[in-house]
């Protein structure tokens, strides 16, 4: 792998609770022992897809810089950041990965320029009009390479871990097809990011047409290597190996018991392991003192229903928990894949209903239903089970659970937080709660104007499919407020190249917006999805229709011959504001702190 220029990637499919993600695991624990370094990114439902790649890396950088021992390391990633990086790219990461921010004390905070890109990726911006989907796009997977070729080394190669690619969206998987592509620039260089190895897992029963037409291209290109792995069930001698070496015992006195498991389950590893433990929890299977060795009634474990899945199973299990119990883990179902001590403290801010909170979890440990981790953070063991615990709710319990974690997130965050984070997990609980019915109209501004902040961090990181989920979610009632969530996901939807939908808010914007000025940011995505489809002349004959339609005093003939110019309408645009002056006085400046505010109720209606 390391010798060529070839990207290496393995893709690991199979059914639920085949053991893809405790297959790759393994391998890692093996490995770490030859300097690798292990990142892995496990995609689930409550999460947005783009967060749980920056998280990953976040998280990892914060255990390496809390590693005394990898002092030299953290220095030489550094250097190589700071080597292939401009200042901005570099701010511009760490809005992305929070974590390091600390390793750049000297990197003055402003946004990452399209000419900074341009000049580092080796394209030149005059060559042709990038669309702000393309730059953001570019800009993203331009971070994202340079970063793991920072990373890893022939000294240190990293395994990248994308876990549950079903769950993955377009833009996540635009994401790792640019990792995957050949870099003609980063070839050049002593480290290419071909010291990477990528692992992606996926269930093969849903995995969607998007999802495989990436796999297949994946296969046909010439700059990646790609090795597939399917996980089926055990077969009969490794799981009766299995159950011989749990149980102690030899495979001739396990192999009766053995056929029957591997009847009821198929041999899936995971459904194998949950029916035994049902087994000792019916004391169908048994430790027998007078016989020093493991007892089971065979007929008894012929009887015992499994219908072919393990769910039955899985939610008796559950249903036998105290009640406290459950509703922890009913807590933790409507996180991410890992609660750790900090969302805890912000959910439970007295020590005795925290030391409570956590003493549930444990129990859960002890059952097998929770992991806890070396950072004292706590996992279910397998996504079904979180699933399970998600779905014995009633969806109004289900809004309530959301909505409780929402307020509790708002009220007791500290301003050591990091508050993009912060932002998105109380946004993202609150409209999970009003997707269930279960809101505030008291607090409706507030939640709306959290969810354009939301879309605006999102834009920032150039996750574009989330800030447009914001902005539809946002739905204000006052008339600045929609006005920044209408102009918002308009410019999402045109970065997003879905024309129609942005047309459908521009429209609503162009018939609610009381002036000139009102209208001016939503007349400039319109001008600039022209441009960006190259059709200069439509947009030359859209100015003018503006121009005219608002009265704006302007020459045609001087106005005509700089048209074709994208640099030298917007100017234009904005340097006829002053011949109008806003129309709500009471108001202050658009994008400024609102005291004063007028009711709008026309301007509330959403598009879905």
């Amino acid at each position: 792998m390391m010798e060529t220029h070839s990207k290496q990637l393995i893709l690991i499919e199979g059914v639920p609770g085949a053991g893809k993600t405790h297959f790759v695991e393994s391998l890692v624990r093996s490995s770490s022992q030859f300097g690798w370094i292990y990142i892995h990114a496990k995609f689930d439902l409550q999460s947005q897809p783009l967060s749980v790649v920056t998280s990953a890396f976040n998280r990892f950088f914060m255990n390496i810089l809390a590693n005394r021992n990898e002092q030299e390391y953290v220095a030489r990633v550094v250097s190589s950041l700071q080597r292939r990086l401009s200042s901005s790219a570099i701010v511009s990461l760490c809005d992305l990965i929070p974590s390091i921010r600390i390793l750049f004390p000297g990197v003055l905070r402003r946004v990452v320029s399209d000419e900074d890109l341009s000049s580092q990726s080796g394209r030149n911006a005059n060559d042709e009009f990038a669309s702000g989907s393309q730059m953001s796009r570019l800009r993203l997977h331009f971070l994202f390479k340079n970063l793991i070729s920072a990373v890893c080394s022939v000294e240190r190669p990293l395994a990248l871990f994308f876990d549950d690619l079903q769950w993955a969206d377009d833009r996540c998987m635009e994401l790792v097809s640019a990792l995957m592509e050949r870099d003609h620039l980063q070839e050049l260089d002593d480290n290419d990011g071909t010291h990477c190895l990528f692992v992606g897992s996926f269930r093969s029963n849903e995995a969607n047409d998007n999802l495989l037409s990436h796999f297949d291209n994946f296969e046909q290109s010439t700059s990646v290597d790609v090795t597939k792995i399917q996980l089926g069930g055990m077969a009969r001698d490794d799981s009766n190996n299995m159950i011989s070496e749990v149980l102690r015992l030899p495979t001739r006195l396990t192999s009766p018991l053995n056929d029957v498991v591997q009847r009821k389950t198929t041999g899936n590893p995971f459904h194998i392991i949950t029916f035994m433990h049902s087994l000792v929890k019916d004391s169908i299977l048994s430790y027998s003192l007078p016989d020093q060795r493991w007892v089971w009634d065979i007929e008894a474990v012929k009887s015992t229903s499994i219908d072919n899945t393990v769910l039955d199973l899985l939610a008796r299990k559950l249903s036998q928990l105290p009640d406290n119990v459950l509703d922890a883990l009913k807590v933790l179902s409507c996180l991410g894949p890992k609660v750790d001590e900090t969302t805890m403290k912000h959910l439970y801010t007295s020590p005795e209903s925290r030391k409570e909170f956590i003493a549930c979890l444990d129990s859960a440990v002890a059952e097998n239903i929770l992991e806890k981790h070396e950072d004292s953070a706590y996992s279910f063991i397998h996504d079904m089970l979180k699933q399970l615990a998600y779905a014995v709710m009633s969806d109004e319990e289900k809004g309530e659970k959301h909505y409780w974690i929402g307020m509790h997130l708002m009220a007791n965050c500290s301003a050591k937080t990091d508050v993009n984070a912060i932002t998105i997990s109380i946004v993202d609980q609150i409209n999970a709660a009003h997707s269930y019915g279960v809101t505030e109209e008291l607090l409706h501004i507030k939640f709306a104007e959290l969810n354009l902040k939301a879309g605006k961090i999102s834009i920032d990181v150039s996750d574009f499919q989330s800030a447009l989920s914001y902005m539809k979610a946002g739905g204000g009632v006052y008339y600045d407020l929609s006005l920044q969530l209408y102009e918002s996901a308009a410019l999402v939807s045109y970065v997003n190249a879905d024309i129609v939908l942005m047309q459908r808010y521009l429209e609503v914007l162009f018939g609610n917006a009381e002036c000139f000025e009102d209208r001016l940011h939503g007349y400039i995505v319109m001008i600039q999805s022209l441009l960006s489809y190259d059709k200069q002349e439509e947009a030359m004959r859209k100015v003018l229709f503006i121009l005219e339609g608002e009265g704006l005093p302007c020459a045609t003939s001087k106005i005509i011959p700089c048209m074709p110019l994208f640099a030298h309408i917007f100017p234009f645009l904005r340097a006829r504001r002053k011949h109008f002056t806003r129309c709500h006085p009471k108001r202050c400046v658009y994008g400024d702190c609102v005291d004063q505010i007028t009711p709008w109720w026309p301007f509330s209606r959403r598009i879905d």
